[in-house]
């Protein structure tokens, strides 16, 4: 009986967070094409948190990059700065876009080269526990390059 219990207890734990991970969106899911020798990649969505609760994105991480940060571009002296975010908000039934300039993912390291077309897959860790991996499609240059000769971080 208390194995039944248990099992019971787990098959709800697992239905909670599959619903929980229902409720996130992620759409236009890129990374930017860059060379070889690209120091870093720019990743971008859109985040859609169909749900009644603040939903809380509190890192990301990806087997293409030797570290995967929360970042936001400001504009500092004339030069574009990357600010480590520790976390990024989506408040509930709204959504937040990674995009140039602004807040996105920066995959720090890439172990290789990234060509249009190929894809790269990210895991997205929420606060409350919840996982959700994200296909990325690799597209040529759009919108603000990641080139970090002219950033600093």
């Amino acid at each position: 009986m208390k194995m039944i219990k248990s099992l019971l207890l787990a098959g709800m734990v697992l239905v909670a967070g599959a619903a929980s991970a229902a409720e996130l969106m992620v759409k236009d899911a890129w990374v930017r094409e860059a060379p070889a020798n690209a120091m870093a990649l720019g990743a971008f969505a859109t985040l859609h948190n169909g749900s009644d609760k603040m939903r809380t994105l509190v890192a990301a991480r990806s087997a293409i990059a030797n570290k995967v940060e929360l970042h936001k571009t400001i504009m500092e002296d004339n030069l574009a700065k990357m600010v480590p975010q520790e976390k990024v908000e989506i408040a509930a039934g709204s959504e937040v876009k990674l995009q140039p300039g602004g807040l996105h993912i920066m995959l720090i390291g890439p172990k290789q080269a990234l060509k249009a077309g190929d894809k790269v897959e990210v895991v997205l860790e929420f606060e409350d526990g919840v996982t959700l991996p994200v296909s990325f499609e690799v597209r040529k240059g759009q919108g603000m390059a990641m080139n970090h000769g002219h950033m600093s971080h």
